[in-house]
């Protein structure tokens, strides 16, 4: 849908926190953003609407833009930690999310029989990706990898994913949250592989099952959950909270 404004302008976000860049569109429908780079990088994924070739254009060339930086150098290795690394940073943000939510609405932190499964789910999933993490970043002379720990674009990319949880929990709610983290640890990241398939190209594991492997089945067990009334009847509280903007 064409806009009425997009672009830099003082605005404030649900939860009260201030933006810098809004976009409105004609039918009414307003979005506020914190940074540009937020602004940007969210409508080129997906997040928001170009409504002319010549900003599709320049959407697509400021993600291109980041991905080449990133991935200078050994691009097979830079890309499988750097989408390891995306992932566990939109984890890590989706958790602190969600422990607010729990900490500030005692009517849902009260609930634990119904948000506990979640809240295992999702410190699995992170608690493997950070595992995997170190997998990335220590050098293995044997495997012939060298081990990067020092990822010089790991700063940008790692706040690229913290806004990205954000926003998509600003603008699609918590659901929107749960299916992303599918889509990063089993199908793709901005990087081109998935989260585990980033794992798979280091290797590593415990207990016999390597990290690959475990991520992947962890994302399946959240997804899972979906089919849990428990679950779903804490969620959908959230959302009807989140509606009203009775969720602090």
């Amino acid at each position: 849908m064409p806009y009425k404004f997009k672009g830099k302008r003082d605005c404030t976000q649900s939860d009260g926190s201030k933006g810098k860049y809004q976009t409105v569109k004609k039918d009414g429908t307003k979005r506020c953003y914190k940074t540009e780079k937020q602004y940007k990088s969210s409508m080129a994924w997906g997040h928001g609407e170009a409504d002319d070739q010549e900003d599709e254009e320049i959407l697509k060339e400021y993600i291109k833009k980041i991905i080449r930086e990133a991935l200078q150098g050994n691009p097979d290795q830079k890309e499988a930690a750097y989408a390891v690394i995306y992932a566990e940073g939109y984890v890590q943000q989706f958790e602190e999310i969600f422990r607010r939510i729990l900490n500030k609405n005692p009517k849902l932190g009260n609930q634990g029989e119904k948000w506990m499964p979640l809240s295992d789910a999702i410190g699995n999933i992170q608690a493997i990706l950070i595992a995997g993490r170190r997998q990335v970043q220590t050098p293995n002379e044997e495997a012939g990898q060298p081990g990067w720990r020092d990822l010089p674009e790991e700063i940008d990319v790692v706040t690229e994913a913290n806004d990205a949880a954000d926003y998509d929990f600003e603008s699609g709610g918590i659901y929107k949250c749960i299916e992303k983290i599918d889509v990063l640890v089993n199908r793709q990241t901005p990087m081109g592989m998935s989260a585990a398939e980033g794992l798979g190209v280091f290797g590593g594991g415990g207990g016999g099952v390597s990290f690959q492997d475990t991520a992947a089945g962890d994302a399946r067990a959240l997804i899972a959950l979906m089919d849990n009334d428990n679950v779903l009847s804490w969620l959908d509280e959230v959302e009807t909270m989140k509606r009203y903007g009775e969720l602090k």
